[in-house]
């Protein structure tokens, strides 16, 4: 579970500073791709999409630390991590449905969100159901 939580934090942080990039320069908003959500249909939806799920992963892989060396205490890093994967197979489906993803790199993109919020989902259940430690004496 540390390593899913680890990998929740440092991209949730990367994909934080790179929004916080966008907002001063144009130059990384484009990069970032936040100029071309902005420009979509729904671009309101499409901002809270990329923030929220950045936040959601740096809130669940700071709990997620807190938590893994603790048997059976993971129960609301599970519930979390379906919360993320949640947001992350709407932004997956938004972005596809309004033709953000348009090259290999927005592609990689989808498929590092799913890649690291599984990650922690199964790190997550198995703490979860992992039995309580026995008490010698």
């Amino acid at each position: 579970m540390k390593i899913g939580s680890l990998m929740l934090i440092l991209y949730g942080a990367a994909s934080l500073l790179a929004i916080v990039l966008s907002v001063f320069s144009a130059d990384a908003a484009e990069q970032y791709g936040l100029a071309a959500r902005l420009a979509s249909p729904l671009s309101i939806f499409a901002v809270i999409f990329a923030v929220l799920v950045p936040l959601a992963f740096l809130l669940a892989g700071l709990l997620g630390l807190k938590r893994a060396d603790v048997a059976n205490s993971a129960k609301p890093c599970f519930f979390l991590g379906l919360l993320i994967l949640l947001f992350v197979i709407t932004d997956v489906i938004y972005a596809a449905s309004t033709g953000l993803v348009t090259d290999i790199t927005e592609l990689g993109g989808c498929v590092l969100h799913f890649t690291v919020t599984l990650l922690y989902l199964i790190g997550a259940w198995r703490n979860w159901k992992q039995p309580p430690p026995t008490k010698t004496e």
